[in-house]
């Protein structure tokens, strides 16, 4: 059980961390352009 929301948080985790790297990505570009 514990097993489960330990991957659970994990794969959250690098959802939002993917998210908000991408999210700064694109402020990047649309601050150069």
């Amino acid at each position: 059980m514990f097993v489960g929301i330990i991957s659970s948080v994990i794969v959250l985790g690098c959802i939002a961390a993917g998210y908000f790297i991408i999210s700064d990505f694109v402020g990047k570009l649309e601050k150069k352009s």
